[in-house]
């Protein structure tokens, strides 16, 4: 059952809301957080992606050589394994993971059944070729969700699903298919961003130096900076405005939960949250460097205190959501999600408007369309 948020979180929510600012101080060495984002935060996240993608697909390689319930829990624990590297690179979506088109083919949502089912249902012999040929909506993780979730399915029936198909088993080598094409993905984004690959790192550490992508070391800055306030719109405005029905004329809308068959949003949200406290802070696995955190508390104390409040309250409200999010919108039971869609809507007021402003960036004020 959901328990109503507490009254020391809501008195914590209060105080991030009407916290002021303070004195100005010196900026950062920018360059030197670009750098120490890519070693600390970017490089070892989406080396952790490829590990976990890796194995998923060995996982659904194993569960279609041989099904049964325990493997089918093996496939499904590593498909969430991936969901948490992947949810906390959604914090740095920008470079390669857009240039690659990785982001639409690994996880392109909410899930459009009817391209699912369309691409299920054929006959055509199923390769990586296919799966590469296939739009966004027939392949990646919201497909493999389709076929290895389903909560109002037991076990044998997901597995009997399966091994159905034409010929006998071709939804199952569909998956395998699909497991393998986000593993090879993984690996493709990280080999772009890695000094051995593509070295994308270095052409963000490197900005303003010469002819690059990025012209000044501010655009840069400006690009990290609004990709969280993009992460930021698409948190409180997909994954939490938009089942509780307020972007819908009032209608819930549970089936908009982001991993609605998994029952996985709240954890997708709160990878998401880690990704963006991970690169405010370039801060991960106790490694640590030179932050916009900092830069804000030099340049702006009683904002620096305002975020750091904002975003403990924020995680507070998504660990208090102790039920799926597609149950409780249909239940009716949405007062903590409400709370939590009101906390993500003022950090993402603090985010776009009050840290842009401090650290001199124009956010682009782009519509999200999914991750």
């Amino acid at each position: 059952m959901s328990r109503p948020v507490s009254t020391s979180t809501l008195a914590l929510l209060g105080l991030a809301l009407t916290a002021c600012g303070g004195e100005r101080g010196g900026p950062i060495d920018t360059r030197a957080m670009l750098r120490d984002l890519v070693d600390i935060v970017i490089l070892p996240t989406y080396a952790e992606l490829e590990t976990e993608a890796a194995r998923l697909s060995r996982a659904t390689a194993d569960l279609c050589a041989a099904p049964d319930a325990t493997k089918l829990s093996e496939a499904r624990e590593a498909w969430r394994a991936v969901r948490v590297p992947w949810q906390r690179a959604e914090a740095f979506a920008f470079g390669p993971v857009m240039d690659l088109r990785v982001d639409g083919a690994v996880d392109f949502w909410p899930l459009r059944r009817a391209d699912a089912d369309e691409a299920l249902a054929d006959d055509q012999p199923v390769t990586d070729m296919l799966i590469e040929a296939s739009g966004s909506g027939a392949k990646g993780m919201p497909v493999m969700e389709y076929l290895l979730f389903d909560p109002s399915a037991d076990d044998a029936a997901i597995l009997a699903r399966l091994a159905g198909g034409m010929p006998a088993g071709r939804n199952c080598d569909y998956l395998a298919a699909l497991g393998r094409d986000v593993a090879k993905r993984a690996t493709e984004v990280h080999l772009a961003w890695s000094p051995e690959g593509g070295d994308f790192g270095n052409t963000l550490a490197s900005a303003g130096i010469g002819t690059g992508r990025y012209r000044k070391l501010q655009d840069a800055l400006a690009e990290v900076v609004d990709e969280l306030i993009q992460l930021s719109q698409t948190m409180e405005g997909m994954k939490l405005a938009a089942p509780l029905g307020r972007r819908d004329g009032g209608i819930p809308q549970p089936d908009a939960a982001e991993a609605p068959l998994a029952y996985n949003g709240r954890a997708d949200l709160l990878a998401n949250l880690d990704g963006l406290e991970a690169v405010y802070r370039v801060s991960l696995d106790g490694k640590t460097g030179v932050s916009l955190y900092q830069d804000t508390a030099n340049r702006q104390p009683g904002l620096h205190e305002a975020l750091d409040r904002q975003l403990t309250v924020c995680r507070a409200t998504l660990v208090e959501i102790d039920e799926p999010i597609p149950v409780l919108v249909t239940s009716g039971r949405t007062e903590g999600l409400e709370a939590a869609f009101l906390c993500h809507q003022e950090l993402l007021r603090m985010l776009q408007t009050d840290l842009a402003g401090v650290l001199g960036v124009t956010p682009t004020f782009g519509e999200s369309d999914g991750d």
